[in-house]
């Protein structure tokens, strides 16, 4: 056994004694951490290969023998899309390269390589351990540093030694394009690349359109995706589907030299020119960033670690097609300065609204925003001035508005007044009438005794008959002015029963002598009249009400020419839940009473009302008549609210008005 088999069977057994004395590494916390690190980064993909089994070969998870055993695996993560990629201008297959030469390089190890289809997978794969090392662009593996995963090494070639200087992204449009001259003719343009997470094609071109001060956001009218196939964004150029293609330097010069039919059809817009840039050999439209970067993820054990760096920096030109050794980048800096502008990977936070974001968004909304707060400060100014002048007129306005409430007021009690001055006179009226019969009888009864007087001699029986009728009549009269003077002075008592069909018979008998009623009045009882049909309220007040009722329809009847009599209809309904109650309650009928219901209905023919007349009618002050002043009808309203009764207004098909009146029955002892 040679010394440099000893020394890596030396290496061997280290890692061995490491893996069995940091039993951490597969304890429940180290699991956790795991999974943490993977549900992370499975929010940035979705369905990932499946993982190659075991970390490394389980024989590692054992004692190791005194030499190396064979066949220890070692999973090294690549992209598949890149196959055909290099530094220059040529279409090296530079991840073959470096896993063949990784291969020959680590005896004892295999070292297996596991293609991904997107940086996406590439990078769950990782945040799931699923890999040891990997291969990619510095920008993915910034991205992935938040993983704990180091570099530990970068691809440089001869005539591009400096590792932070290898790659760029370069614009390319048709050469026929003359509307196509710099980077801010591009704007509103539409544009092709491989893929929004690749860091060498689109996002180091997207940089440099945010560093010349346009928004990456909007800047293209709209961005085509290929899958990762810089063909067919040179395919998208030539063709007219797209004016700009987003690609990394050298690609369209190797394209072309693999495609000779787009020799001379292509130009590289933002073009620079830098050193560095000469020795690339290339056209490019960006600033230079560090080149492919080999990584471990942080499980890998330190000792498989030592045993690929090793292999990786004895990498000599003549070892690889391409002639690449290995370098140690130190200026990743730059990397983060595009996604900060960007606002993606590490910076994508920054997509998030601050105070410092708004304010450098929308600084000229803001100034706008200030210079209008000033207008409004020098508006508060000039308003506090108008303030005391305004105050006075407000005091003013007040004092107007307190006497305007006061004359409101004043109004209402007077209309109250004269509500009551109204039913008073209604009452006079009834009452003088009624005054008629004991004043006759007691001037027939005085001239009876005085006859008798003057007679001798004197027929005492006769003459104490006549005192007799007398003294009853003033008791009549006397009561008449009591009930006139009680109305007037304490209001009305509304709890005692009245006969509600009494009632209308001797308002009927009442009108028609004192010839105010000069037509017949039909009465009709649906319920058989020697049933006393009881209501709960004031007769004065009732009295009024049918006056009212029989006076404004034999005025309709003859304002129709109509000899007609009135009709009367009297009947009990037994609760609320008859069809006719359903009805009244349905016509806005608020007051509708519950329980058992006394119904009157008064009726008279003549010309048919209109809709318009009809509503009217229920309207304050409402009348027909042309010199009428409504007060008739307010004051049957007022009387049937007070005594809990509906009232309503209907106009039959056959002509006429039909007023109905549901008084709610008197469930006391008569």
């Amino acid at each position: 056994m040679t010394q440099s088999t000893k020394s890596r069977c030396r290496d061997f057994r280290e890692g061995v004694l490491f893996l069995h004395s940091k039993r951490f590494g597969r304890s429940v916390f180290g699991v956790a951490l795991a999974l943490v690190l993977g549900l992370g980064a499975a929010s940035d993909s979705s369905d990932v290969a499946a993982a190659e089994p075991s970390v490394l070969s389980p024989v590692i998870d054992k004692e190791l023998p005194a030499d190396p055993p064979p066949g220890t695996r070692v999973r090294v993560g690549i992209l598949q899309f890149e196959q055909e990629s290099s530094y220059g201008p040529t279409l090296d297959n530079i991840q073959g390269d470096l896993i063949g030469y990784l291969k020959r390089a680590t005896k004892g190890l295999d070292i297996v390589a596991v293609p991904y289809d997107s940086s996406a997978r590439l990078k769950a794969a990782v945040a799931r351990h699923e890999v040891e090392f990997f291969l990619a662009s510095s920008g993915l593996y910034v991205e992935l540093q938040r993983y704990g995963v180091r570099d530990i090494g970068t691809l440089v070639l001869a005539q591009m030694p400096d590792p932070n200087q290898c790659v760029a992204g370069v614009l390319v449009a048709r050469a026929d394009r003359s509307d196509i001259t710099d980077l801010a003719s591009l704007k509103g343009k539409r544009a092709v690349s491989t893929d929004p997470a690749n860091f060498m094609t689109f996002q180091t071109n997207m940089g440099e359109v945010a560093k010349a001060g346009f928004d990456p956001e909007g800047f293209f009218s709209s961005v085509e995706f290929t899958q990762n196939r810089p063909k067919a964004v040179i395919e998208a150029v030539v063709n007219g589907r797209a004016d700009v293609g987003l690609l990394r330097a050298c690609m369209p010069e190797a394209l072309v030299e693999k495609y000779p039919a787009w020799k001379g059809k292509l130009k590289v817009v933002n073009q620079q020119e830098t050193p560095a840039g000469k020795r690339l050999g290339c056209a490019f439209s960006t600033e230079l960033f560090p080149g492919w970067t080999v990584a471990v993820s942080n499980h890998t054990p330190a000792v498989i670690t030592r045993h690929l760096a090793t292999a990786l920096l004895a990498l000599s030109p003549e070892d690889t097609q391409g002639g690449y050794t290995i370098s140690y980048a130190t200026d990743f800096e730059r990397v983060n300065e595009v996604f900060k502008r960007l606002k993606i990977g590490p910076y994508a936070y920054l997509r998030d609204w601050t105070v410092e974001r708004v304010v450098t968004t929308y600084w000229p909304v803001l100034m706008l925003v200030l210079a209008g707060l000033l207008l409004w400060a020098l508006h508060a100014w000039r308003l506090e001035r108008l303030v005391v002048r305004r105050t006075a007129a407000l005091a003013e306005a007040l004092r107007r508005e307190k006497e305007a409430s006061d004359l409101a007021r004043t109004t209402s009690e007077k209309l109250t007044r004269l509500e009551r001055v109204g039913m008073i006179g209604k009452l006079s009226s009834v009452f003088a009438h009624e005054f008629v019969q004991p004043l006759s009888a007691m001037r027939y009864s005085a001239r009876s005794l005085a006859k008798l007087m003057a007679r001798e001699p004197v027929d005492k029986p006769l003459a104490d008959r006549c005192l007799k009728e007398l003294t009853e009549q003033l008791k009549l009269a006397t009561s008449i002015i009591e009930r006139v003077r009680s109305y007037a002075k304490e209001g009305a008592d509304r709890s005692k029963p009245v006969d509600l069909a009494a009632l209308v018979l001797d308002v009927r008998r009442e009108m028609t002598e004192s010839r105010r009623l000069k037509r017949d009045v039909a009465v009709r009882y649906v319920t058989p009249p020697d049933n006393r049909l009881l209501v709960a309220g004031d007769g004065v007040e009732l009295r009024v009400l049918l006056m009212n009722l029989f006076k404004n329809a034999e005025e309709a009847l003859s304002a129709a020419g109509l000899s007609d009599p009135i009709d009367v209809t009297i009947w009990r309904l037994e609760g609320k839940e008859t069809r006719e109650t359903k009805e009244a309650k349905a016509a806005n009928d608020a007051q509708a009473p519950e329980g058992a219901v006394l119904r009157l209905v008064v009726q008279n023919g003549g010309a048919r009302l209109t809709d318009a007349q009809l509503a009217e009618l229920a309207e304050p002050l409402a009348t027909t008549k042309e010199r009428g002043l409504g007060l008739g009808l307010l004051l049957c309203k007022s009387i049937a609210e007070v005594h809990r009764a509906s009232i309503r207004f209907e106009a039959p098909e056959d002509g006429g008005v039909r007023v109905t009146v549901d008084f709610p029955a008197f469930e006391g002892g008569a």
